[in-house]
C-alpha cells in the first residue's frame, strides 16, 4: 500500500507494517498507476479518480486519484495467497475444531 503521505507498507501476519527507507513522491506515484492502468486496458486520471481492478496474477488493483484522495493518489495491491489448507492444517492452526471438521466432511460427503 502506497498512501498519500508517501509512505509504503506491506502486510504481514494480518497487520500493516511501514516499509523504512521507502518513500514514493506524487509524480512517481501517478506515472506508476497509469502505466498499471494501461497496462490493464483501463485509465485512471483526476477526470476518472478511482480504479479497481485484476492484474494478470488474480492480485486486486485499487487506485484512487484526487480529488476523491485527499493528499495525493493512493495505491494498493491486494495479492492473495497461493496455498490452499488442507481441514487438517486448518484445525491445527485453529480455524476449525476438530468437531466442525467431521461435521463438514460428512455434509459435504452426503452433499
Amino acid at each position: 500500500m502506497v498512501n498519500a503521505s508517501r509512505r509504503v507498507f506491506i502486510e504481514r501476519q494480518g497487520r500493516p507494517e511501514e516499509v523504512p527507507g521507502i518513500m514514493l513522491d506524487e509524480r512517481n506515484r501517478k506515472v506508476a498507476v497509469k502505466n498499471i492502468a494501461r497496462a490493464l486496458g483501463e485509465d485512471v486520471s483526476e477526470e476518472r479518480p478511482i480504479l479497481d481492478s485484476r492484474l494478470p496474477d488474480g492480485s486486486r488493483v485499487a487506485v484512487v486519484f484526487p480529488p476523491c484522495s485527499v493528499g495525493g493518489t493512493t495505491l494498493t495491491i491486494r495479492k492473495f495467497q497461493t496455498h490452499f489448507f488442507t481441514g487438517e492444517e486448518l484445525v491445527r492452526i485453529g480455524t476449525l475444531t476438530q468437531e466442525l471438521l467431521v461435521q463438514l466432511r460428512a455434509i459435504i460427503g452426503g452433499r
